[in-house]
């Protein structure tokens, strides 16, 4: 596949797609599992905190539109403001209008975000995976390259070294 080219990143923002889960466990899964969620939200907001204000007003808020049981949407108001929280309908629109895109799970967003040639990160607080050893070498290369980070602080590193220009970091 080839993937999109984007030269310009004039007042384009940073993308940050927060991960969901149902109140209730309903299936087994290798992922985020119910309350956990509260966890992973506090280390979310723990990056964003951080973050300093010229970065931070640049964040738009990428939610499950029509499932928030856990009340992230609310949680994100109060660091940002509403202005950050995203009122697109289609993910693919918002990633077009995105210089990076900052995903909190190795699911279908991230691939997209991967597909579409923006600039992708992802922040996990945990290793979550089983990977089979194709799998981690994949996973290590992803750490190595930089677009897998577990560490709030080394991904601030990162985002204020790429900031300006995404795209040398990643092409």
């Amino acid at each position: 596949l080839k993937f999109k080219q984007i030269k310009k990143f004039n007042n384009k923002k940073i993308l940050f797609c927060t991960a969901n889960v149902s109140l209730y466990l309903h299936r087994i899964q290798d992922y985020i599992l119910s309350s956990q969620i509260k966890l992973h939200l506090n280390f979310w907001k723990k990056f964003i905190s951080k973050l300093d204000s010229e970065i931070k007003n640049n964040i738009i808020i990428r939610h499950i539109p029509n499932s928030d049981p856990w009340s992230q949407k609310k949680e994100f108001e109060k660091i940002l403001g509403n202005k950050a929280i995203s009122k697109k309908k289609r993910f693919l629109d918002e990633v077009k209008e995105s210089k990076i895109v900052i995903n909190t799970a190795l699911q279908t967003t991230f691939f997209e975000s991967m597909l579409s040639g923006i600039p992708t990160i992802v922040l996990l607080k945990d290793d979550l995976w089983n990977l089979s050893e194709d799998g981690k070498k994949i996973y290590d290369l992803l750490i190595e390259s930089k677009i897998i980070f577990k560490n709030v602080d080394h991904l601030i590193n990162h985002l204020y070294e790429i900031e300006k220009n995404p795209l040398s970091w990643w092409n």
